[in-house]
């Protein structure tokens, strides 16, 4: 039972990202038109901090008629449902076998959470010849947040910015994420998010986006990248989002599921680890009981 709990493990690292616990990615400095325009493109050598180009960037780019090309490499159902207009789908894996891309400019999109995935495989496309590639900082959320163009389902633009559970559990010890707890409830919390900090919704709404900027300015050590609300319920984030984008904060996302559904996620792995803990009436028992 303990070797199915480690390839449930090796199966979620390759459905969010097969290196997504390594070493968290840099924080993705924004290129200026300038930038991609005159400067040489960096050596095979470069850090991941250049592996990025701003929405910014490319809507400048867009706008004066710039060939770029825009490769969506998320799932074909996630493409279908909500796009860039004039990107084409191209799963990850397969961008490299596109030789007739070689020489173009082209622009990985995908959520916009971590994805160390994503940013290895640009730097292996650079490698392999591809000199002109790059990654869309933000992704799909900060591209939507700059009032970038887009087609398709529209509830499916409010999905964008909610992160699986299995997605974060890779990532949660990183110091690139601050995780808030917008709850009432913090004692629950800290049982599965030991690390968030406690900005409660709904009391006192209108300082809330004020309230929210104060938690990101203290953060201890180097600034976080991105932020992860997280609510007892998921249903809860849609009045907390219109005060997340009046603080200005552009790199904000949400645990899918809400805190309920991250608390199930976990039973389900300690389960897996600790099968003896299933009840005589075949429930499971909390993840963190003795």
């Amino acid at each position: 039972m303990r070797t199915l709990f480690f390839c449930l493990l090796l199966s979620l690292t390759q459905w969010a990202g097969a290196s997504f616990a390594g070493s968290p990615p840099a924080s993705g400095i924004p290129i200026s038109t300038e930038a991609i325009e005159k400067r040489p493109l960096p050596s095979p050598s470069t850090q991941s901090t250049d592996l990025y180009v701003s929405p910014e960037t490319v809507l400048s780019l867009l706008k004066k008629k710039q060939d770029l090309t825009l490769i969506d490499v998320r799932d074909t159902n996630s493409f279908g449902r909500f796009r860039i207009p004039g990107s084409i789908h191209v799963p990850l894996y397969a961008v490299k076998a596109k030789g007739f891309l070689q020489n173009r400019f082209l622009v990985l999109v995908h959520e916009g959470y971590p994805d160390a995935q994503v940013e290895q495989a640009c730097q292996a496309l650079r490698d392999s010849g591809f000199k002109k590639v790059w990654i869309l900082r933000g992704g799909l959320v900060s591209w939507s947040m700059h009032r970038g163009p887009a087609e398709g389902d529209p509830p499916a633009r409010a999905e964008l910015g909610k992160v699986p559970s299995p997605a974060f559990f890779l990532k949660k010890d990183s110091e690139e994420w601050l995780v808030v707890d917008i709850s009432r409830d913090h004692k629950r919390t800290l049982r599965s998010l030991p690390r968030a900090v406690h900005v409660p919704f709904p009391a006192e709404p209108r300082s809330f986006p004020s309230r929210l900027k104060a938690a990101l300015d203290s953060k201890p050590g180097s600034s976080p990248r991105f932020l992860l609300l997280c609510a007892a319920k998921e249903e809860d984030y849609a009045a907390v989002n219109p005060l997340v984008q009046e603080a200005g904060i552009k790199d904000a996302f949400y645990l899918k599921g809400g805190l309920a559904g991250y608390e199930s996620f976990l039973q389900q792995l300690s389960f897996l680890a600790h099968p003896e803990r299933i009840t005589q009436q075949g429930g499971l028992r909390c993840f963190d009981c003795p």
